[in-house]
């Protein structure tokens, strides 16, 4: 079983977001032969960064469901990025899920800024966690 990278999450993310359906049913092939466990932030990264319906998700949504419920109170609809960090420090999640996480907040807020009206150039923006008891 195979271990994702961050670039392979950044590519995935990018097909889910597509219109193509077949790119859709390759992530999906790929996601279903996937350790469920070593990729649990991965996948949730993906879940929340591909903003894909729950009935497009099935098996994978229906793993976190359980998981979503303690912290989001509408889990079939999105996970915020609070919910998120709670989730990925919780479960002890890999490094590379809090870089991802790291990186996709950091692209929100960048997104947010200028959609809010902000005329400024945004050239370098870095969000960088130090996390207490983690590994």
């Amino acid at each position: 079983m195979m271990k994702l990278k961050i670039e392979e999450v950044k590519n995935l993310i990018k097909m889910l977001s597509s219109e193509d359906n077949s790119n859709h049913e390759v992530v999906f092939e790929i996601l279903n032969k996937l350790d469920f466990e070593k990729n649990l932030g991965e996948l949730l990264i993906i879940y929340k960064e591909s903003k894909l319906k729950k009935h497009k998700f099935k098996k994978l949504y229906s793993f976190f469901e359980e998981k979503f419920e303690e912290f989001n109170e509408y889990p079939q609809y999105f996970i915020d990025y609070a919910s998120l960090l709670m989730f990925l420090k919780k479960y002890k999640c890999s490094k590379n899920s809090f870089k991802l996480y790291e990186y996709f907040l950091e692209k929100y807020l960048k997104d947010l800024l200028i959609t809010t009206g902000y005329s400024f150039t945004i050239k370098d923006f870095d969000i960088h966690f130090k996390l207490k008891n983690y590994e």
